[in-house]
């Protein structure tokens, strides 16, 4: 995946979740939805929505090669780690 793509698929809350699985070093999905939760407790619209946010951006970065499963948790792929890069050149980050 070269930059231009990478760069039309970047969103805050995917770098967001990026950085979280990187720095879970292979974490669960509850783990992660944990994590998620706890990191970002003054935005959350609740439980329920906690859920389907950390799910879907783990599906979606699944889908996009960013991450993968591993051991029964996840880890962030060298297409994953690319992308952390270009966000960081452009300054694409979600305040936690």
């Amino acid at each position: 995946m070269d930059d231009a793509v990478i760069r039309r698929h970047l969103s805050a809350s995917r770098v967001a979740m990026l950085e979280l699985v990187r720095e879970s070093h292979c974490a669960s999905r509850d783990e992660i939805l944990s994590a998620w939760s706890h990191a970002f407790r003054g935005i959350s619209r609740g439980a329920d929505w906690n859920t389907r946010a950390v799910d879907q951006l783990l599906w979606q970065l699944e889908n996009l090669e960013w991450i993968a499963g591993r051991d029964g948790g996840f880890e962030v792929t060298d297409a994953g780690q690319r992308t952390l890069e270009v966000a960081d050149r452009r300054g694409v980050a979600l305040r936690r």
